[in-house]
């Protein structure tokens, strides 16, 4: 259970972290395009394929 726990809190740190990164990048009230959510996607399912961590995205 525990597993689960940590994957959830590692999954909201990187989100928040990348989330930060675009509104340092594009300044405050800047929108996410679908493009934008896809590539952090495609991201955590590439560090989910090498740490074999439970990922939110696929339940």
């Amino acid at each position: 259970q525990m597993n689960v726990a940590a994957s959830y809190r590692h999954f909201a740190d990187q989100f928040l972290t990348w989330l930060g990164d675009i509104v340092r990048t594009r300044g405050q009230g800047c929108t996410l395009s679908k493009e934008d959510i896809e590539r952090f996607a495609a991201t955590l399912q590439r560090e989910e394929r090498s740490s074999c961590l439970p990922s939110p995205w696929h339940r």
